[in-house]
């Protein structure tokens, strides 16, 4: 399975997963909380603070947090886009 992605602003770039949540970030410029992760493949993996709410509450990721996420599928240029839009300073390596 391939770990990049084509997109219509980034070209080719590597994989990340975010919540729905942020993905309205990337529409309507509102922060939200970050959380993320590098998972097992070295892809960037991110969620809001209300999906961490429901994460904590499970105690780990299940069913019930995969409905509250919705997880998408986006670039790392957009997933970068992300973080600046949520003032967190970082670089995608």
């Amino acid at each position: 399975m391939s770990n990049t992605i084509s997109c219509s602003v980034h070209g080719e770039a590597q994989k990340a997963y975010i919540c729905c949540h942020l993905l309205e970030t990337l529409q309507d410029r509102i922060p939200r909380v970050v959380h993320y992760v590098h998972d097992e493949d070295e892809v960037l993996n991110a969620w809001c603070d209300n999906c961490e709410v429901t994460l904590e509450h499970e105690g780990e990721w299940s069913p019930i947090v995969d409905r509250a996420a919705q997880i998408k599928v986006v670039c790392a240029g957009c997933f970068e886009n992300v973080i600046v839009l949520n003032n967190i300073s970082r670089t995608i390596q």
